[in-house]
């Protein structure tokens, strides 16, 4: 059973193939054609990016041909008047966490090929709840501009069978023996598909925008801070405004996270690899970013919701200014990075990538008003939370681990809420699907509300351009205003919920269950309405008012669900 999260009691075409919906979220190297969509946000070194499929082609050029691809989308990215070039960051003395199993090379342009360092992380869940899902997550991370070549070699095989390139569903056909080669001309997270068997060890090729804004050990107000341990209490004692972590491995301790005051950046330098925690600070001008990697590995499972927190911001009803961006957070030993605060919060979380074993390891959510964009998350519980007004979450990457939801906008939360929006989702992968679990009333879904409370009412809300991939998915939606089988303390779902668009939705696999929307609460008066299936598909079959029993179990309380195509 989960564990009870507290309540908080404080103030287009049928026929729109896949192919089609995947290059509506495409975009360029400078600017997404999501993100240019919407108000992007502020805060330094915000650089938008594509989603994951944008700008890659499977047989080393950047012709733009391929649906999808920044170059049809205006032709600016790997555009000739972008220099190519490329940032590989150094890996951990003596090849610590390094993977076994995979070898990466980058090349920008003409120039040389560079080692980019592949780390490992195994898997501390075992089984989990409902059966194995990994042995281990591998990685490599780099920066760059224009084209850049990379060259995936599977150490463990003499020869690769074939390859995809997730999202985006691509056959890479550039494979020699056991190495397979791809072009990118545009930033974006992506997992390398390589033969069937490796799923059990996926690779993950994070190709991030160039870093600008970079701290100099030079300026007065900067720490710059050398690999080893270091005392999280002392950090900021000199005075220094900025702490950076130079490549290389950086140990916290377990006493306690490293605060973050108001105002102040903490920087993880590429090849930076920090064991530890951060408790951001009420306040706002506060910045945590790089290109480095921040892991909760010595740390236990923490097994409460919002305890042990990669980046613990939960200020409830303070003022918040937060940017979180770049970062790779593993190994995390509960959830990720929450930045709460009241309706004057100013938070951006962009380019973050999670990847956690332990239950209840959430991934990413924050204040009124939040902006989450261009992240990926592969965490063992709910992806995205989406329970605070105008949260607004766009061009993301998800793989569902063995429990918990892409979106979820329920579990306790007691806001009214309108106009959250939900632009550009790609679910590239779901071990639900074979999981052990059987049953079609939990989280393990694409969109999910699990209870709702104090009388709330969810309203205006906006789900489009959501592609799932990569074979057949658990379910596809589960939105229920009560929670009567959790335990102790559910069961008391009490609000309403009306206005909900899901528009261009391409599920790929058909569902193991039928989505759930069931509007009955613990008090009477409770419902669901006016729910709208604008080009939305079940393993290319678009949903309509005559198939929507195959796919939809809409029960009692309910009304208003119209289907168009």
């Amino acid at each position: 059973m989960r564990t009870r999260r507290p309540v908080r009691l404080e103030p287009h075409s049928a026929a729109l193939a896949v192919g089609t919906a995947l290059a509506l979220l495409a975009g360029c190297s400078g600017t997404s054609t999501i993100e240019s969509q919407h108000d992007g946000g502020a805060g330094a070194d915000a650089a938008a990016d594509v989603g994951a499929p944008d700008g890659a082609t499977s047989d080393g050029s950047a012709d733009g041909s391929t649906p999808g691809d920044a170059g049809a989308d205006g032709g600016q990215a790997g555009d000739a008047a972008t220099p190519a070039a490329v940032t590989v960051y150094p890996g951990l003395p003596g090849g610590l966490w390094q993977s076994a199993r995979y070898a990466v090379t980058v090349a920008a342009g003409g120039e040389a090929e560079q080692g980019a360092y592949v780390y490992e992380t195994v898997n501390l869940n075992n089984a989990g709840l409902y059966g194995l899902f990994q042995y281990s997550n591998h990685w490599t991370s780099f920066s760059f501009s224009g084209t850049v070549t990379v060259k995936v070699t599977a150490l463990d095989r003499a020869s690769v069978s074939s390859a995809v390139l997730r999202p985006g569903g691509r056959q890479l056909t550039g494979i020699s023996g056991s190495t397979v080669t791809f072009t990118l001309d545009a930033p974006g997270r992506f997992y390398v598909e390589i033969d069937d068997d490796l799923d059990l060890y996926p690779l993950f090729v994070f190709a991030n925008p160039p870093e600008t804004n970079v701290p100099s050990a030079s300026d007065p107000d900067v720490l710059e801070l050398q690999p080893g341990t270091h005392d999280s209490g002392t950090v900021w004692q000199g005075g220094k405004t900025v702490v950076t972590f130079a490549p290389g491995l950086h140990d916290l301790g377990t006493a306690a996270p490293l605060h973050v005051p108001a105002g102040h950046r903490v920087h993880l330098a590429g090849g930076a690899y920090v064991k530890g925690l951060l408790y951001i600070e009420a306040g706002t001008g506060t910045v945590v970013n790089g290109r480095g990697i921040l892991s909760g590995r010595d740390y236990p499972e923490s097994g409460s919701w919002g305890y042990l927190a990669m980046i613990d911001g939960l200020r409830w009803g303070a003022t918040m200014g937060v940017e979180l961006e770049g970062l790779t957070l593993v190994d995390g030993p509960g959830i990720q990075a929450f930045i709460e605060g009241n309706d004057q919060s100013t938070v951006v979380v962009d380019n973050v990538k999670c990847m956690a074993w332990y239950s209840q390891t959430d991934g990413l959510g924050g204040a009124p008003g939040t902006i989450i964009r261009n992240s990926f998350l592969k965490v063992y519980d709910d992806m995205i939370h989406l329970t605070r007004q105008n949260v607004r979450v766009y061009n993301n990457v998800v793989w569902l681990q063995g429990q918990g939801s892409a979106i979820q906008m329920g579990w306790n939360s007691t806001d009214s809420t309108t106009s959250n929006h939900v632009d550009g989702l790609y679910v590239i992968h779901d071990n639900l699907h074979t999981s052990g679990r059987d049953d079609d009333r939990g989280n393990n879904n694409i969109v999910s509300m699990r209870e709702i409370h104090g009388g709330a009412h969810r309203t205006g809300i906006v789900f489009e351009n959501i592609v799932q991939e990569g074979g057949n998915l658990y379910q596809a939606f589960g939105i229920r205003i009560n929670d009567p089988w959790q335990g102790a303390g559910y069961g008391v779902g009490d609000g309403n919920l009306s206005g909900i668009v899901f528009r261009n939705v391409h599920l790929e696999g058909l569902p193991r269950y039928r989505s759930v929307f069931n509007g009955v609460g613990s008090v009477a008066g409770t419902s669901i309405s006016d729910v709208t299936f604008e080009s939305v598909t079940f393993n290319g079959e678009p949903l309509t008012a005559a198939n929507a029993g195959t796919y939809l179990d809409v029960q009692a309380q309910c009304s208003g669900f119209s289907y168009t195509n």
